[in-house]
């Protein structure tokens, strides 16, 4: 009888110490796939990088610009996509999805140091389930402003300022409101609204439409994720699992 009681208490202490070791490894290893598929476009991001002299900025797409899969493409068992920033900064970011880390996020974001470039790791994840040498960073989106290269001018002459009376104040007719509504089909949105508006799955009607999913609305990340799926509706991986918080809300 004693004999079986120290064996109990010898199995008791096993699964104890051996339980939480085991979730451990696996949200480690969860965070290593995002690191692993970010990682994957290093490459390609550090030859454009050498031929351009820059980093993919206001392009149509920095993943078609880089000659690599889309956004939506490149997955993983716990990652939901890995995007190129086209801001110019170089930025790869793998969003998570289901797992021990849902909703966080990794970034891997370039430095040139005389002809060679190495990556800045950050991330949300918990400090002890990181990838080595990442350190903790916020989600922060940045978005480029496009616009046309000014046109060269010459000397202009200074003209004298003549004052003149303020013109008058006129106030426009109130005009109707029209615009997109939740349940609006999302394929026939302009871009601009597109940029405006969250994009969701409805599972009833099997397609994209605009309105809240279950995403974090101020996590620019995800919602821009979100809509490169939309985007692209033939693609198999565009239509959203039940229960996923892509669907709609």
């Amino acid at each position: 009888m004693i004999e079986l009681m120290i064996v109990v208490a010898i199995i008791g202490i096993l699964v104890a110490v051996g339980i939480p070791q085991y979730q451990n490894y696996v949200a480690r290893s969860q965070a290593a796939e995002g690191f692993s598929l970010a990682g994957g476009l290093k490459t390609a991001l550090a030859e454009y990088h050498d031929t351009n002299g820059v980093f993919p900025d206001c392009t149509p797409d920095a993943h078609t610009e880089l000659g690599i899969e889309l956004a939506t493409t490149i997955v993983g068992k716990y990652v939901d996509g890995v995007v190129v920033s086209n801001d110019g900064n170089g930025t790869i970011t793998a969003t998570f999805g289901s797992g021990y880390h849902e909703d966080k996020f990794l970034r891997l974001t370039p430095e040139p140091t005389d002809g060679a470039i190495s990556f800045n790791c950050t991330t949300d994840i918990e400090e002890s389930y990181r990838p080595s040498g990442c350190e903790e960073g916020t989600s922060v989106v940045t978005s480029a402003i496009c616009a046309a290269s000014a046109p060269s001018i010459g000397i202009v002459p200074v003209l004298p300022i003549v004052p003149s009376s303020p013109p008058p104040i006129v106030v426009p007719p109130v005009l109707p409101i029209v615009g997109v509504v939740n349940g609006s089909v999302w394929s026939s949105l302009s871009d601009v609204e597109k940029a405006d508006n969250f994009a969701c799955w409805n599972a009833a009607n099997s397609r994209w439409e605009v309105g809240t999913n279950g995403k974090d609305i101020t996590n620019g990340n995800q919602q821009q994720f979100l809509r490169d799926k939309a985007n692209d509706p033939d693609n198999p991986s565009s239509i959203c699992s039940a229960n996923k918080k892509c669907n709609c809300e």
